[in-house]
């Protein structure tokens, strides 16, 4: 839903940088690997409860992660692979963020919001299985852009406010993050249904 609001004022200055680092000859690819390496700092800094530099590096990772297929776009490197590579780390991302939650000292609430992540950038391309689907927005809270905002105020949040009425900060942003991945999970299930229904009335 956030990615669908930011797109628009973001893309003229992602654009920009990717044509920049595009005269580098650099590849896509070498920043969706960078964004993994920047996930890890990241990580370490959850770790050390440095909350503040956390979210920085976090909103690094994910502005790699947009910088990529900028530089794509502009140095002509498009690929069906690379569309799948880009996905697929930001995965890999995903799961490197939630275990810096877990080593320090939030497993539970951390395997909790992975797993409604996962639930959820799974039940899209399940559909493409039983009926053919193109790639427009589906509606549902809870995508990446989302989980990244929430994930970057939370961070900065805990640093001043470590406690909120007597319960880490952390713990409840994590499982903020599951209950909007798990409705938006419903939320995409519900229009998978209506998708679902629509091709098979016309056959």
């Amino acid at each position: 839903m956030l990615a669908r609001k930011l797109r628009k004022p973001t893309k003229n200055f992602v654009n920009s940088i990717g044509k920049l680092i595009a005269k580098t000859n650099l590849s896509p690819n070498f920043f969706s690997l960078l964004s993994i390496i920047f996930a890890f700092i990241t990580v370490y800094f959850i770790i050390k409860d440095s909350y503040l530099i956390a979210a920085l590096f976090l909103f690094l990772t994910s502005l790699l992660d947009a910088i990529d297929g900028a530089v794509a776009r502009a140095s002509k490197k498009t690929t069906l692979f690379g569309n799948y590579f880009d996905a697929v780390i930001d995965r890999v991302v995903e799961i490197i963020i939630y275990l810096g939650f877990a080593l320090s000292g939030f497993a539970l609430e951390a395997f909790l919001a992975l797993s409604g992540g996962l639930l959820l950038s799974y039940v899209k391309p399940r559909t493409a299985l039983v009926v053919k689907i193109d790639n427009r927005d589906w509606p549902g809270i809870g995508d990446k852009a989302d989980k990244i905002f929430i994930l970057v105020v939370g961070l900065i949040a805990a640093n001043f406010f470590p406690l909120i009425y007597n319960i880490s900060t952390i713990s409840l942003l994590l499982i903020f993050i599951t209950i909007v991945t798990y409705i938006g999970s419903l939320q995409r299930i519900l229009y998978a249904k209506k998708l679902i229904k629509s091709v098979s009335k016309k056959t």
